[in-house]
């Protein structure tokens, strides 16, 4: 129900008669896609619209985070990358890492 004053009659009536019997239970099993990678007009976008903070306070915590080894922050405008590119190569660089180098491995 979206009506607020519906819901709130339900609610007195639930309250009022102290007993309820559930007649069916219905159960939907909810995904999440994973977040795209942000460059960083997007991320700016966000972070004064959703933080509420201007873009250059923004990427500056990023930027600290990125330093500290908390996020990965690629200073890059695009998502798009060369059909060359050789990702196994840059993945394996990754391997010897302690904190990352096992999930590379298993790639």
């Amino acid at each position: 129900l979206f009506d607020r004053f519906c819901c709130f009659i339900l609610y007195e009536m639930c309250v009022q008669a102290r007993v309820g019997v559930i007649t069916s239970v219905q159960v939907k099993p909810k995904s999440r896609w994973r977040p795209v990678p942000l460059n960083t007009i997007e991320f700016s976008k966000l972070v004064t619209l959703k933080l509420r903070m201007s873009a250059q306070h923004g990427l500056s915590i990023a930027e600290q985070l990125y330093q500290k080894g908390v996020i990965s922050y690629p200073r890059t405008e695009t998502n798009a990358y060369s059909e060359t590119m050789d990702v196994r190569g840059l993945v394996a660089m990754q391997q010897t890492h302690s904190v990352w180098g096992p999930y590379a491995r298993a790639l």
